[in-house]
């Protein structure tokens, strides 16, 4: 039971870090920030950013 509920936060934490990413590559590319920047500062693909 301890094993799994520490699987489930740990995937909680992971899609948190995820999201925050997500977050912050939308503004910067708002901002006119290049594409290869925000994938260096968010650990984000280029394509994922490019579909924002």
């Amino acid at each position: 039971m301890e094993k799994g509920l520490e699987q489930g936060l740990g995937q909680g934490k992971e899609e948190r870090k995820h999201e925050t990413a997500l977050a912050i590559a939308r503004k910067m590319k708002e901002e006119k920030f290049d594409i290869d920047k925000i994938a260096g500062f968010t650990a984000l693909p280029i394509e994922e950013i490019e579909r924002l």
